[in-house]
């Protein structure tokens, strides 16, 4: 059981960590996005 425990939360942080990822990278990119648009106005 004390072994399975540590795989369990190690997987879970590496689902969040990827989805933080994706996160940053899709605001960065409507960031990106909005600086380009503000460009062109």
């Amino acid at each position: 059981m004390k072994k399975i425990v540590p795989k369990i939360s190690f997987t879970l942080s590496l689902q969040m960590r990827s989805k933080l990822l994706l996160l940053s990278q899709q605001y960065t990119f409507r960031f990106g996005d909005m600086v380009q648009q503000m460009k062109i106005y």
